[in-house]
């Protein structure tokens, strides 16, 4: 357990001081815990990089719409395969579980997305991954956990299936909805082999994540880990508010 807690506090601690350390002095004598040796300037360098505040904008945009896509995609798919009488309902089951064992990997998926002319194009970011069959499942469960008899009253009440799933079933399921509304978000935001290998943040920049970005900083110019950690602290920053913000929301559904 130990040696699990280093191997993460480990690159955690060194990618935080290393976004403090001067440039030069990190690449040709690494960390130094000399006063001199550390500067803000990565930090305001974050802040003065259009291309940065693209990236974020970038990753705002598409998370926003590949987290919609996504949760509309994996409830829509949970609700008839948690009813009984859905025809086909354990061959669909077999066949979900299936991929979640056995996955064809990046270069079918560049395959499938060039085939469809999808390449750098929003849609080969926005469509790969969107379903997640292990998402599926919970909401499926949750689908299963309303009782019967809600449903019954309401049908007797009058409501036709579209405001039983809307006035019943859904409200009924708000703690899963929120729980991939979160993962979903904070996933996105972290998004990169998709964006990397179909896009390449082209266009002309247009599909550039603050993720793609960073590993191109970091990894292109040997010259710029500084900065480059720096504004992994930023993303950092940014994830850990939205997730204590989708965190508080979601417990706040839950005790209602």
């Amino acid at each position: 357990l130990g040696l699990f807690v280093l191997s993460i506090a480990i690159p955690i601690v060194y990618v935080v001081l290393a976004s403090f350390m001067d440039p030069n002095v990190l690449n040709n004598q690494g960390l130094s815990f000399k006063i001199k040796d550390w500067t803000l300037d990565a930090y305001r360098r974050v802040l003065e990089n259009a291309m940065i505040w693209r990236g974020f904008l970038n990753s705002f945009l598409y998370s926003l719409a590949f987290t919609v896509i996504s949760v509309f995609v994996t409830l829509l798919a949970a609700y008839p395969l948690s009813k009984k009488e859905f025809v086909g309902r354990e061959l669909f089951n077999i066949i979900f579980l299936i991929t979640m064992f056995f996955g064809g990997g990046m270069i079918p998926t560049f395959i499938l997305i060039n085939q469809l002319h999808l390449v750098n194009t929003v849609w080969a970011i926005l469509i790969p991954g969107a379903f997640n069959v292990w998402n599926m499942i919970l909401a499926r469960t949750y689908y299963q956990s309303i009782p019967k008899e809600l449903r019954e009253a309401s049908a007797i009440d009058g409501a036709g299936k579209l405001s039983q799933f809307f006035h019943v079933t859904l409200p009924g399921i708000m703690p899963s909805f929120w729980f991939l509304l979160m993962t979903r978000i904070i996933g996105s935001l972290q998004m990169f082999d998709i964006v990397y290998t179909l896009t390449g943040g082209g266009p002309s920049r247009s599909t550039t994540t603050l993720v793609v970005y960073i590993y191109d900083t970091a990894f292109k110019s040997l010259d710029k880990t500084g900065y480059a950690t720096a504004m992994s602290e930023v993303l950092f920053g940014f994830i850990m508010i939205i997730t204590v913000i989708m965190y508080t929301i979601m417990n706040k559904t839950s005790d209602d």
